[in-house]
């Protein structure tokens, strides 16, 4: 699988997101500004919680602007080889019988991908998942949130 494509398809999925944030978010301060979100009594809040919401998507966005940056960070270095699973790594898991992909990623961990018919599950360091595999070998155990265990079969 090539990890390039896979870092591509992600910063896509989170570029798209960021444009339907931006959209919301400018919409939401239209609102907050327009005359019909005027307070008309001291308990009229419509105006000012309609800026609230496009302050917290405009955070929002800049939250998604930085993933994408990071994203081109890590494919711009490449996603050599180490000699453990790191940031960037591609992980092969055994899961009773059934085989798992998971693509270990700075941000933008939750996303499905998909590569040659395979579905790959983007993580990050910081998930339970993720926090396992950092620093393992192919044979290492890991174990799900449900308590099921898997075995590292392979990774690069």
């Amino acid at each position: 699988m090539n990890k390039s494509d896979l870092l591509e398809q992600l910063i896509e999925a989170i570029e798209g997101e960021l444009s339907q944030n931006e959209g919301a978010a400018r919409e939401a301060s239209e609102y907050a500004t327009h005359e019909e979100a005027k307070a008309t009594s001291k308990w009229d809040t419509q105006g000012l919680e309609a800026s609230y919401l496009a302050q917290g998507q405009a955070n929002h966005a800049r939250e998604l602007r930085d993933a994408i940056a990071r994203l081109h960070t890590l494919k711009n270095q490449g996603t050599s080889a180490t000699m453990h699973i790191s940031e960037g790594s591609l992980v092969t898991l055994d899961i009773n019988g059934e085989i798992g992909y998971y693509f270990l990623v700075p941000v933008g961990g939750g996303h499905e991908l998909e590569y040659g018919g395979k579905a790959i599950d983007a993580l990050t360091p910081q998930s339970p998942l993720g926090r396992q595999m950092m620093g393992k070998h192919t044979g290492g155990a890991v174990v799900f949130p449900n308590g099921s265990q898997a075995r590292i079969t392979d990774w690069s």
